[in-house]
């Protein structure tokens, strides 16, 4: 299953900067930001593209479990339903599959990359510990952690005990 990508371009003056559910996004092919563009998304945004996949760029719980956006002091958890809502908006036929730049989410087997890759019935790839994304695009996972493969397995139902 893969999407057809166009050239990824990290300019953030080419992105779409729109508000979804209640949370700023911002977009541009290949590439979907949750939460305000601070230092550490604008860095990511900057990242070679990986080939076939979708970069999500957001901030993760140490739990493993949510997506944390904060914006004018406020907190919101996303859980991976609410996460899928927001990628199925601008890919609303074939999903690519998705590499989330973003701490801690490939932490469990059954936390959020993987809740991720069943609701979207795709291959997440997440990191199990924190990501340092450098000026310049690096990104680098921290503390002994690495990229992890989740798959969304889309032709067996999405289990339901795990949610």
């Amino acid at each position: 299953m893969s999407a057809n990508i166009p050239t990824i371009h990290n300019s953030l003056s080419d992105a779409t900067h729109t508000t979804l559910f209640g949370i700023p996004v911002t977009y541009m092919p290949g590439r979907i930001a949750l939460g305000p563009l601070d230092e550490a998304i604008t860095n990511a945004f900057e990242a070679p593209v990986l080939p076939g996949f979708c970069d999500l760029i957001t901030h993760g719980c140490s739990d493993g479990k949510f997506a944390d956006i904060k914006t004018a002091g406020e907190r919101t958890c996303l859980t991976p339903e609410q996460v899928a809502d927001i990628i199925r908006f601008f890919f609303p036929q074939e999903l690519p599959p998705i590499r989330l730049a973003a701490c801690w989410l490939g932490k469990s087997s059954t936390g959020f990359a993987q809740k991720l890759a069943w609701e979207l019935r795709t291959m997440v790839l997440a990191s199990t510990t924190e990501i340092y994304p450098h000026p310049g695009g690096q990104l680098q996972v921290e503390d002994g952690g690495i990229w992890r493969l989740f798959e969304g397995l889309p032709m067996l139902p999405k289990p339901d005990d795990v949610y």
